[in-house]
C-alpha cells in the first residue's frame, strides 16, 4: 500500500505545481499588458507637488461696446456760411486724443484738426465749426471725425444738411428752326405754315431756308431767305399749295436752314392736315 500511494501523491503535487505556474504566468502577463494602458500618477517636484500648467491663456476679444467717438448733430447751414458739428469723445484712461474732421472732398478748408484731454470713462462734448463753400448746392453732405485712442485710430461718421444758392439752370438755346403750326388745307387749295428761325451768333446773319414736301407734289421745294440781327429769333409764314389729287390726312413737310459760322445746316419737321 505505501508503495502505491507515493506515486499518486507525486502526481497530485505535479498537477498543483503546473496549475500554480499557469496562474502566475497569467497574472504577470496581465500586469505587463495593463502597465501600458492604465493611467498612473507621477509625482514630481519638491514635497510631492506637481509642476504648474504653463500653457498660455487665450487673449480675450476686444471690447466692442466702447465707442471712442460718435456723431451727435450738425446745424443745417446755408452755402457760404459756417456750420457747427457736435461729437462725443471718450477714453478708458487719461488720454489726450488728436482729432481730424473731414468733409466733402470738393470743399476747401478741410481737414480741420485739434486735440482734447479726456478723463477715464467720461464723454466729452466736442463742437467743431466748419466752412460750407458758396458753390455748394442743396443736399446732405458727409462729415467724418477720426480720433486717436489707446487702441489706435477710430472713425465716426456724420452729416450736415446744406441749403445752397440754387438757381434755375438757363434754358437751352433756341434751335435754328422750329415748326410752330399750319392751317388745315383742302386739296386743290393753298394754306400757310408757320416757322421760327433763330440766328445763333452774336453778329448779323442772312439765313437761307428750303421747305420740302415728302410727297411728290409739284412746286416743291420752296426756298427763301431772311436777314436776322445778332441772336434774333423771327417767325416766318410760308404758303404751301396742295394738289387736287392729294388724299385727306396729315402730310409731312421738312424745313432746312443754313447756320452762321460754318455750322452744318439744321432742319425741323412740320405737318399739314389735308381735309
Amino acid at each position: 500500500m505505501p508503495s502505491a500511494e507515493v506515486p499518486m501523491r507525486r502526481r497530485v503535487l505535479i498537477a498543483m505545481a503546473l496549475i500554480g505556474a499557469y496562474v502566475v504566468a497569467a497574472l504577470v502577463g496581465c500586469s505587463k499588458h495593463d502597465l501600458g494602458v492604465d493611467p498612473h500618477v507621477q509625482i514630481k517636484g519638491v514635497g510631492g507637488f506637481a509642476k504648474p500648467d504653463t500653457t498660455p491663456k487665450p487673449t480675450p476679444p476686444p471690447d466692442t461696446t466702447f465707442i471712442p467717438a460718435e456723431f451727435v448733430s450738425a446745424d443745417s447751414t446755408e452755402a457760404g456760411a459756417t456750420g457747427v458739428s457736435r461729437w462725443l469723445v471718450r477714453s478708458k484712461k487719461p488720454f489726450t486724443t488728436a482729432w481730424t474732421l473731414s468733409g466733402d472732398p470738393s470743399w476747401p478748408g478741410f481737414p480741420i484738426q485739434g486735440t482734447v484731454r479726456l478723463t477715464p470713462n467720461k464723454a466729452v462734448s466736442l463742437s467743431i465749426p466748419f466752412p460750407v463753400p458758396s458753390f455748394a448746392t442743396s443736399g446732405i453732405y458727409p462729415l467724418q471725425l477720426q480720433v486717436t485712442s489707446s487702441n489706435g485710430l477710430y472713425t465716426a461718421f456724420g452729416q450736415v444738411r446744406v441749403f445752397g444758392n440754387d438757381s434755375t439752370p438757363p434754358p437751352p438755346p433756341e434751335p435754328p428752326v422750329t415748326f410752330l403750326g399750319a392751317d388745315s388745307i383742302q386739296a386743290g387749295t393753298s394754306g400757310n405754315t408757320f416757322w421760327r428761325l433763330t440766328n445763333e451768333s452774336s453778329h448779323a446773319f442772312t439765313m437761307d431756308w428750303t421747305l420740302s414736301a415728302t410727297s411728290a407734289w409739284p412746286g416743291y421745294p420752296i426756298q427763301g431767305s431772311v436777314s436776322l440781327a445778332p441772336n434774333e429769333s423771327r417767325q416766318i409764314t410760308v404758303a404751301v399749295a396742295v394738289p387736287d389729287t392729294a388724299t385727306a390726312g396729315p402730310r409731312r413737310l421738312e424745313m432746312q436752314v443754313t447756320r452762321p459760322d460754318s455750322l452744318p445746316p439744321a432742319s425741323a419737321s412740320g405737318w399739314i392736315l389735308i381735309q
